[in-house]
């Protein structure tokens, strides 16, 4: 995809929609504390306010756009945007209007870039599944635990329990990016929005299992195409033997997919691009949505 198409994809409606926000009064003013909550932001608290100034580096990189205004703003996972509005976030879910960015980074990106420097040939790898997560999305990933926990060939277990002992299964422990990439099939699983390593896990020599994405984020999951970027498997992954003694059958097909899904993320990898692009999203949020200042009361 170009430039413009991918502006065009990242603000969804927003790009050709001219809008108003009448009373801006219901929402609150950013300090970088309301995690998951539509907020109000401006140039001066992007660059200013530490924790959000961090979460957002491509923002900040054009922030004098903004040229001071207001916009709508949410710096945690999955946002549920019931009131349609022109929020710039994260992820969305694809039932909802959308303005993407590129936030949260250093998650969701850097191990990219440590992926070459780790990997092995596909074929020195293990004929094995591996997964490791910990329990947020915990309705969407115990199942799948549950299930493969024991499992004598995949090695599928939470690295971490998180919020509570949700699950019988005890943790399996922490496996680094260089211990995953030892393995032929990555499981990728959904958890309160986008896996984040979904990202290194497709510029890998190995590949990708999962189902097919609720959520998008800057890396355009919807766009990833089932036997060509990744191996598709069912929502509740029942079928994860069956899919695994396929991709056995036909290493061929499983070596192109994991170019293909190589070459995906590559289009993201570009810097002057990247700035680019959110340089253009920026100016045309200023130019169609309109936030009225808060009164004062």
């Amino acid at each position: 995809m170009d430039i413009e198409e991918r502006v065009k994809y990242y603000m969804g409606k927003w790009y050709d929609t001219k809008f108003i926000l009448e009373n801006s009064n219901v929402y609150e003013i950013g300090d970088g504390r309301l995690h998951d909550r539509i907020i109000l932001l401006n140039s001066e608290k992007l660059k200013t306010i530490e924790r959000i100034r961090n979460y957002s580096k491509y923002l900040v990189d054009n922030a004098d756009l903004f040229q001071n205004k207001e916009f709508l703003y949410s710096m945690g996972d999955q946002i549920h945007n019931k009131e349609l509005l022109p929020v710039i976030c994260k992820t969305t879910s694809l039932l909802h209007p959308h303005i993407i960015t590129k936030l949260n980074h250093s998650r969701h990106w850097e191990n990219v870039l440590s992926v070459n420097a780790n990997d092995i040939p596909y074929t020195q790898k293990k004929n094995s599944i591996v997964w490791r997560g910990t329990t947020t999305g915990f309705s969407k990933r115990n199942p799948v635990v549950e299930k493969y926990h024991n499992h004598p060939i995949f090695n599928i277990g939470f690295n971490r329990l998180l919020h509570g002992n949700l699950t019988k299964n005890p943790a399996k422990g922490d496996l680094s990016i260089k211990e995953q990439l030892e393995y032929k099939f990555i499981l990728s699983i959904e958890g309160n929005d986008v896996a984040s390593g979904l990202k290194w896990q497709l510029y890998s020599n190995s590949v990708v299992i999962m189902a097919k994405p609720t959520c998008i984020s800057w890396a355009m999951e919807d766009r990833l195409k089932p036997y060509f970027h990744y191996i598709p498997v069912k929502d509740d992954y029942s079928n994860l033997v069956e899919v695994f003694n396929w991709a056995l059958r036909n290493e061929a097909a499983c070596r192109a997919i994991s170019k293909n899904a190589k070459a995906f993320i590559k289009q993201f990898l570009d810097e002057a691009k990247e700035k680019e692009i959110h340089r253009r999203i920026i100016k045309r949020y200023i130019n169609n949505i309109q936030i009225k200042p808060k009164v004062i009361t």
